[in-house]
C-alpha cells in the first residue's frame, strides 16, 4: 500500500468519525447545547479544511469555489476560542460583538479578490504554480500563524483563570472539563506547530 492510498484511508476515516461526532453533538438533547454546536461546528470546519488531498483526486483545476472553501482555515481557531469560552464559563451567550472574530476570514477573501477570484482559469492556475512568489499567499499564511499564536495563547490565559477559580470554588467535576480542554489544546497546538513547519517548506526550496 503506498503512502497515498494510506493518506486517503486516514482521511476518510476522520471525515467519518468527525462527521459523526458532529451529528451527535448537533442533536443530543443537554443543557450544553451552545458548547456542543460550537465544537461541532470546530469538527466541521477542521473537516473540510483535511479533505484538500481528497478533493484533489476529482478536481484537478483550481476554482474560486475550491479557494473558498480553504480560506475556512480562518474560522477554525477563533470557533475553538469561543467553544472555550462557553465551556469556562456558564453564562455565555452568543453575542453580536463575537462577529469580529470573522475579520481575518474576510480580511483573505479580499486580498484574493484581485488576482484570484476576479481571473480567469489560465491566470489561477499561474497563481498556484508560482505560489512562492504571491504576495497575497504569504501574507495569507502569515496572517493565519498570527492568528493561531494569538487564539491559541488567549485560550491557555483563560485555562489559567479558569483552573485558578475552579480551585478556588473546588469544583470537581469542573476540575475534569479544565483538564480535557487543556489536554485538547495542547494537542492541537502542537497539531499547528506542526502546520506551521509545513507551510514555511511550502515557501522553501523543498516544497
Amino acid at each position: 500500500m503506498d503512502k497515498i492510498n494510506l493518506l486517503i484511508i486516514v482521511i476518510v476515516v476522520t471525515l467519518f468519525i468527525s462527521l459523526f461526532l458532529a451529528f451527535f453533538l448537533f442533536t443530543v438533547k443537554t443543557k450544553h447545547k451552545i458548547s456542543n454546536s460550537l465544537f461541532a461546528i470546530f469538527l466541521l470546519l477542521t473537516a473540510l479544511d483535511s479533505i484538500d488531498p481528497l478533493l484533489g483526486l476529482v478536481v484537478k483545476n483550481p476554482s474560486n469555489l475550491g479557494m473558498f472553501r480553504t480560506t475556512f482555515a480562518f474560522l477554525q481557531i477563533p470557533v475553538f476560542y469561543l467553544y472555550v469560552l462557553s465551556v469556562c464559563y456558564s453564562d455565555f451567550k452568543i453575542k453580536t460583538k463575537y462577529l469580529i472574530h470573522l475579520l481575518p476570514f474576510l480580511i483573505v477573501n479580499l486580498i484574493l479578490l484581485p488576482r484570484f477570484y476576479a481571473v480567469d482559469l489560465a491566470s489561477k492556475i499561474s497563481f498556484i504554480q508560482n505560489r512562492q512568489n504571491m504576495i497575497e499567499l504569504q501574507l495569507i499564511h502569515i496572517l493565519f500563524h498570527i492568528q493561531i499564536v494569538v487564539y491559541i495563547t488567549a485560550v491557555f490565559v483563560i485555562l489559567k483563570r479558569t483552573k485558578k477559580l475552579y480551585l478556588e470554588n473546588h469544583s470537581g467535576t469542573s476540575i475534569n472539563s479544565y483538564n480535557w480542554l487543556f489536554q485538547f489544546t495542547s494537542v492541537l497546538t502542537i497539531l499547528y506547530l506542526i502546520a506551521l513547519v509545513k507551510n514555511i517548506f511550502k515557501f522553501s526550496d523543498y516544497p
